[in-house]
């Protein structure tokens, strides 16, 4: 069984031109195009989105800047899945969901809520005054 969606697309051509030789450009289809999703292509693309998921979830643990280039591959990724209408974004928050908990082991709350409160300990140390913190006295003279 497969699934049939249709689109409207840019996509580069290559036109013969009336003495043979070819012209490159971008076309506007004015027909949609009918693209066949099959249950093996939606199967590819989510393993190919928790790959990615893996990836930018272990880049978040080390805390590296590669994390916000995956991020965006991923989000990008997320969008066109939708904007075909191959998976609802109930079913991809299900697989990122998965994924996010294999590798942290716990769920994408409970870590914003650890980090939330990893980060208020840390700023609440700046709330004591630095000669305290710093266990300098003061003379009173």
């Amino acid at each position: 069984m497969f699934l049939a969606k249709t689109v409207k697309a840019l996509s580069t051509i290559k036109e013969m031109t009336t003495d043979g030789t070819q012209r490159n450009g971008t076309m506007k289809f004015n027909q949609p195009i009918n693209i066949i999703i099959t249950r093996q292509d939606k199967k590819r693309y989510l393993e190919k989105l928790v790959q990615k998921l893996h990836e930018y979830y272990d880049e978040r643990k080390l805390k590296s800047d590669e994390a916000t280039n995956h991020q965006h591959y991923i989000s990008g990724y997320l969008d066109a899945a939708m904007d075909l209408n191959i998976f609802s974004q109930k079913e991809l928050k299900a697989t990122i969901d998965e994924a996010h908990f294999k590798v942290f082991g716990k769920t994408i709350e409970e870590r914003q809520k650890d980090e939330l409160g990893e980060s208020s300990a840390d700023n609440d140390v700046f709330d004591i005054p630095a000669y305290i913190r710093e266990g300098i006295k003061l003379d009173k003279g």
